[in-house]
């Protein structure tokens, strides 16, 4: 007897193609997905004269506030149903969506509806993104990748990143060369230490390439005749960041000071069996952390890479990887059994 697939709505900002490879690995771990878009939305527009002045009407006169809300509402639902048309049924067995502050909470409040079980995930912190904490209450479960923000709210759980199993299947590891590799987004608050590390790779003829790209392009004619790293005139999508990677036996992650949760990097290098050096010291607290493996960057201890780059890399065992793949994760934050708690 063929069992029926369980249905995802899944929701993934559109940013370096994440919402691709959640969709690929849910698809790939047995869900039915169906991934909207957050473009799809656009900006809520009146669906004639007739029905904008109606709103004026009965918010002036009848002193109703709720009528703008429930067509703006409708208008999701339609857009929604227009883009899953062909579905089985109108309700999915999960929700699942990835910074759910970046949409209007109508929006949110519309796909959570829709499921029998929602679910969401702040990749980030909340001091950086305390707007975040606004959606709670659309949601069955709510997950934060930085175990300092479970104190702004009793519903938080716990959840770090992971590694995206199904690109196992193309991305294979090579020849380690110790070669150290940075890849990022500018941003001003980490830019000074960047390039003093840089230059201190340079000056201890570690071989590194470092790539980094800028949202605002004025920023970026800042730093054009800058030789510590190179401009990216594109953004890399998740796909060729980590084919990148494996041409590397070191990857360089910085950590943004607004949080001290573990970026993507760290589970890229459990999986691919890249060394990391890091100024993250949270990452001591992981079971699959080994000091051969990962370097803790402070401000005393830059002249014990060269050592480091030496050392022998100490491979995880199976059930470790397993534990931080997306196929492990995505069962744990849907509550579906067996899985490993994450963490």
């Amino acid at each position: 007897m063929k069992v029926k697939k369980k249905t995802l709505l899944l929701l993934v900002p559109l940013e370096f193609g994440f919402n691709k490879v959640f969709a690929n690995n849910a698809e790939m771990d047995g869900f039915d997905v169906y991934e909207i878009a957050g473009d799809i939305f656009g900006n809520f527009k009146y669906s004639s004269t007739f029905q904008k002045l109606t709103n004026t009407f009965r918010k002036i006169f009848l002193k109703d506030k709720d009528y703008k809300k429930k067509i703006k509402r409708q208008y999701y639902i339609d857009k929604l149903h227009n883009k899953f048309e062909n579905s089985p049924s109108k309700t999915f067995d999960f929700a699942l969506i990835i910074r759910p502050d970046l949409w209007d909470k109508d929006i949110v409040n519309v796909i959570t509806d829709l499921a029998k079980r929602s679910v969401c995930y702040q990749w980030d912190g909340l001091m950086r993104y305390p707007l975040f904490l606004d959606y709670i209450k659309y949601f069955d479960d709510v997950y934060v990748f930085d175990r300092s923000d479970l104190s702004c709210h009793p519903k938080l759980k716990f959840s770090t990143n992971f590694w995206f199993n199904y690109l196992d299947r193309t991305i294979k590891p090579v020849a380690p060369n110790n070669r150290v590799l940075y890849v990022g987004t500018f941003q001003k608050n980490r830019v000074v230490e960047m390039q003093l590390f840089f230059s201190f790779l340079r000056k201890s003829q570690i071989d590194y390439d470092a790539f980094l790209y800028f949202d605002n392009k004025e920023d970026a004619k800042s730093y054009k005749d800058c030789r510590t790293f190179n401009i990216l005139t594109h953004r890399l999508n998740y796909e060729e960041m980590v084919k990148l990677e494996r041409d590397y036996s070191i990857i360089l992650d910085f950590q943004n000071t607004l949080h001290s949760g573990l970026s993507f990097r760290h589970f890229e290098g459990l999986a691919l069996e890249r060394k990391i050096i890091t100024n993250n010291k949270s990452v001591r607290n992981y079971d699959f952390y080994h000091a051969n493996n990962t370097f803790i960057l402070d401000e005393f201890n830059w002249n014990e890479i060269v050592e480091f780059i030496q050392l022998p890399f100490v491979k995880s065992n199976s059930n470790i990887e397993k534990k931080y793949s997306f196929s492990n994760w995505i069962r744990y934050v849907l509550d579906i059994k067996p899985y490993q708690e994450m963490g």
